[in-house]
């Protein structure tokens, strides 16, 4: 398999990509797919036939009619039926079709988003406001490199609160290891004052719909305001009680779109 480029042929290829441009000019010595003899190729498939193929004038149409031995296949997503170009009219009449509907369920789309919280290990206050930021910022750059993104990363010194973007292809317990496993070893190594430094080893997940994603990074954003009437464990606590009882009231600060994920009776702050 081969790419054609430079104008340069190797024929020495089963399968080959090209650009009509890259293989045909104004000038007769840059129609270099002449260099294959008519009969080289059993399938030609043209993506976006829609385009220059479709016209009977149109230059590139020498490029297919040059290889009329070979099976020809014209792909589209926006066939042209004018009175000057026509895909019928060289392709003929298609041989599968499917709606815009069947094309995107084809594909695999999600939108995954979690609200984790975590505390350090004991509720110990270690997370002072000096370190906060250096340490917030690590947390996000381990995010990055695993290929998930951390919208928002707050919490207070005995605490933190992450509005993470996932693929489904990483789990949570796996994401929060990452994090709370990578930010430790950083902190220990980072602040000889921390060196006992811990999380705890429970944690908190919660989806998050994504209309309701300002409400979630407001929420993160104003936390020290947020604990100067709810201690982290009144917190907690209610949230936890709000997604096994829906009814519960609580500060709208989450999806009722939500899960709890990770959590046991012995790791709960």
């Amino acid at each position: 398999m081969t790419k054609i480029s430079n104008r340069k042929v190797d024929k020495s290829y089963e399968v080959y990509f090209a650009l009509y441009q890259s293989v045909s000019g104004t000038e007769e010595d840059k129609n270099i797919f002449k260099d294959f003899s008519p009969d080289f190729f059993d399938l030609v498939v043209v993506d976006e036939c829609h385009r220059g193929s479709a016209a009977e004038d149109a230059a590139w149409r020498e490029i297919l009619e040059y290889f009329t031995s070979a099976t020809q296949i014209g792909l589209t997503a926006t066939p042209k039926e004018t009175k000057f170009i026509s895909n019928i009219d060289y392709f003929r009449k298609p041989i599968y079709t499917y709606s815009l509907k069947q094309g995107i369920m084809a594909h695999n789309y999600t939108s995954l988003y979690y609200h984790l919280i975590f505390s350090t290990k004991k509720r110990e206050p270690w997370l002072r406001k000096e370190y906060r930021d250096q340490v917030w910022a690590y947390m996000g750059g381990i995010a990055r490199k695993n290929d998930m993104s951390a919208i928002i990363i707050g919490g207070m010194p005995d605490h933190s609160h992450i509005l993470l973007k996932m693929k489904p292809k990483i789990s949570v317990s796996r994401a929060l290891q990452l994090i709370k496993g990578g930010s430790s070893l950083w902190i220990h190594k980072s602040f000889p004052k921390l060196k006992k430094f811990a999380w705890q080893d429970g944690y908190g997940a919660f989806t998050v719909s994504k209309s309701k994603i300002p409400t979630v990074v407001r929420y993160i954003k104003n936390q020290e305001e947020h604990h100067k009437r709810k201690t982290f464990k009144e917190e907690y606590q209610c949230v936890c009680r709000y997604c096994v009882n829906d009814s519960a009231s609580i500060t709208p600060s989450l999806s009722r779109r939500v899960g709890w994920i990770g959590m046991s009776r012995e790791s709960r702050p």
